[in-house]
């Protein structure tokens, strides 16, 4: 599993794409994968390709030195699973540098990796140790964990806040509001989240109760802390 690099993608959020757009794009795609079919190797043939040793430039090998550091110092303080996935990912930053100087092709595909090359690499690697932390996290957590992830989902996507009667529209889980306002209250008891009190209105009635995720960024990414033992 350590060899493999895993995106943990939250629920689809639908985006209308112009047609155009979407054509432009396609064309992009093609044409970089087209030039990257077309890269030969030094004294090439049939029978045998010669790779081509490409260096790093002054700019690319000092992000790359600053980037092994910290990733070592990252991979000490993990336990063995996440660990191993770090080892593996070191030099996949190196392989994603390469890959993008040669799609890129304005430094020219023979001379060094460029400075820019590296910095989009790391930063591309940064996400996928953040995916790759939340997918090792997804496949070790318990049903107590999961419902609760689950539920901090779901308010998230309703704008980080929601009431017990929201909670039940088009669900089945909560046949109550009680029931719903219960596993609220559940999250409550972890510190992380809490309730404010609208005014009932001008008509009269209850208060009603608001639950709400602190610091919310409105960043649907599926992450939540993890339960108390």
């Amino acid at each position: 599993m350590a060899f493999c690099i895993f995106i943990n993608p939250g629920d689809d959020r639908r985006v209308n794409l112009r047609c155009d757009h979407h054509k432009r794009l396609t064309a992009k795609l093609q044409a970089a994968i087209d030039r990257l079919y077309e890269l030969h190797g030094a004294n090439s043939s049939e029978s045998e390709i010669t790779p081509v040793v490409l260096t790093l430039s002054p700019g690319a090998k000092k992000l790359w030195v600053d980037f092994f550091t910290q990733h070592a110092e990252e991979q000490q303080a993990l336990e063995r699973d996440l660990g191993a996935a770090w080892s593996k990912l070191e030099g996949g930053t190196g392989r994603l540098a390469l890959v993008l100087h040669m799609v890129d092709g304005t430094q020219g595909t023979d001379g060094p990796i460029s400075q820019q090359s590296m910095q989009r690499a790391v930063k591309l690697m940064g996400w996928i140790k953040h995916e790759t932390r939340r997918v090792y996290a997804r496949l070790a957590e318990s049903e107590d964990q999961r419902k609760d992830r689950e539920l901090v989902e779901r308010i998230q996507k309703n704008g980080g806040k929601i009431n017990p009667r929201e909670m039940q529209r088009g669900s089945r889980e909560w046949p109550t509001a009680d029931s719903a306002e219960g596993d609220l209250e559940r999250l409550q008891g972890r510190g992380l989240r809490e309730w404010e009190v609208n005014p009932p209105s001008g008509k009269g009635g209850r208060p009603g109760r608001v639950f709400y995720l602190k610091d919310h960024d409105g960043d649907v990414d599926g992450t939540y802390p993890p339960a108390e033992e």
